[in-house]
């Protein structure tokens, strides 16, 4: 049972790494956003900005939160062998060995004798592969168009807008 137990543990990091990944391409879009519309709100009004430390803060709190939130939402367990079963073909092999591991008739034994058997076989490489989110152009864009906005002088849209009026 050791062996499933160490590739349930292994998977569920790897879940965990692909979640973040997908969770920190949206936070730092929102990030990005969000920063941006500081600078906007700062050319209307007086505003604090001391932009390398809000740069900072910004994509600090974006990848703790990102980290955060998958180790919460990941599930654990089961809930992974199933993945990892469904994912490698191995037709409930592990999930069933998780229910029954502290049954101790001769079909449970030899059920999880066999799981651990398939476990030693898969790799996780393939099962589960760590790819990058289809998100990631979001963020991108999202800190571009802010690196732009720092970079030119800010907008004196207080004058436009009393002009306006």
């Amino acid at each position: 049972m050791r062996t499933i137990e160490r590739l349930i543990r292994r998977a569920w990091w790897r879940l965990v790494l692909t979640d973040v990944l997908r969770t920190l391409a949206v936070t730092l879009a929102v990030a990005g956003v969000t920063l941006f519309a500081w600078r906007m709100v700062s050319s209307v009004a007086p505003a604090p900005a001391a932009w390398g430390v809000m740069l900072g803060i910004g994509a600090g709190l974006s990848v703790v939160a990102a980290g955060v939130w998958s180790v919460l939402r990941v599930k654990r367990g089961d809930a992974v062998a199933r993945r990892v079963d469904e994912r490698a073909g191995l037709r409930e092999s592990l999930s069933t060995a998780m229910a029954i591991s502290a049954q101790d008739d001769a079909w449970s034994r030899a059920a999880v004798a066999q799981a651990e058997r398939v476990a030693t076989g898969v790799d996780l490489g393939k099962t589960l592969p760590i790819e990058s989110p289809r998100a990631w152009p979001a963020p991108v864009a999202a800190w571009g168009v802010l690196a732009v906005a720092l970079a030119l002088p800010a907008p004196d849209l207080a004058g436009v807008l009393g002009e306006a009026a």
